[in-house]
């Protein structure tokens, strides 16, 4: 019996015995919870990749845009030189 009484584990010392079984989990699931914040912010904040795809397609159809009024802008052109005379 009095071995039983001199084994028992004083609160503290249970602790400390947890806290080092843990610790290397604790540190894990922190590493872990930062890294699936980060990519959720790539995929869905303010510089993500649907951010970056819909200017993809904004910029396509502003090229489309530029191409159409360069020619509207000689054919313009043309007109006017044929009106002036030259």
């Amino acid at each position: 019996m009095h071995d039983i009484l001199q084994n028992k584990m004083s609160f503290k010392e249970k602790v400390a015995q947890t806290y080092k079984l843990y610790f290397p989990y604790f540190i894990a699931l922190i590493v872990l919870a930062l890294v699936l914040w980060h990519i959720f912010d790539l995929l869905i904040g303010d510089k993500s990749l649907m951010v970056l795809l819909t200017l993809w397609e904004q910029e396509d159809l502003l090229e489309g845009s530029v191409k159409f009024y360069k020619q509207q802008n000689a054919y313009l052109q043309k007109e006017i030189f044929e009106l002036v005379g030259g």
